[in-house]
């Protein structure tokens, strides 16, 4: 199953899914653990960062994608409610 189609199972929308799930586990990629970033930040999975992380975790492919679900639903929340972008009617406001 496409990477877009388990996100949807996961309770994305599709644009979402297609859009933001595509790109970030494209160019992120993926790491079933822990791991430092370029920076030092420790980082897992699809590029999730989190005070809950501890290097030496692993996790499933499960695991990252429901990650990656939630960092996407968190983020586009974020977007819809910043005076920069949200949907007005049918007409983006950007």
């Amino acid at each position: 199953m496409a990477i877009s189609q388990r996100l949807m199972a996961l309770g994305l929308t599709s644009a979402v899914a297609l859009s933001g799930g595509i790109l970030v586990a494209e160019n992120e990629g993926l790491v079933l653990g822990t791991y430092l970033d370029p920076i030092g930040i420790v980082t897992s999975c699809y590029g999730h960062t989190g005070g809950e992380l501890q290097l030496g975790q692993d996790f499933t492919e499960a695991q990252c994608l429901e990650q990656l679900a939630v960092d996407l639903s968190h983020h586009m929340s974020d977007y819809w409610h910043s005076p920069h972008g949200f949907l007005k009617g049918s007409i983006w406001l950007i």
